[in-house]
């Protein structure tokens, strides 16, 4: 990895720039982001694929009953 190479020259800039006497070792730990990404990615393509078979099944879908069920006022009551 780049910053473990670089750790010595990065651990002397840290150093300058904060004025401590010692400066502490440094670190560097992978984090998680990447498979919490690859997560997010899967989520998103099963929803991707669950609105596309609701378009599917939507395409040729009609109303039940009449297209519009609700009475209207200048209806004539039977």
């Amino acid at each position: 990895m780049a910053l473990e190479s670089a750790t010595g020259v990065l651990r002397s800039a840290v150093g300058r720039q904060t004025g401590v006497r010692y400066t502490p070792t440094l670190t560097f730990v992978a984090d998680v982001i990447p498979e919490g990404a690859r997560q997010m990615e899967e989520l998103l393509e099963k929803a991707r694929e669950s609105d596309a078979a609701v378009r599917a099944n939507a395409a040729g879908a009609t109303y039940a009953g009449d297209a519009d069920p609700y009475k209207h006022d200048d209806e004539d009551d039977e």
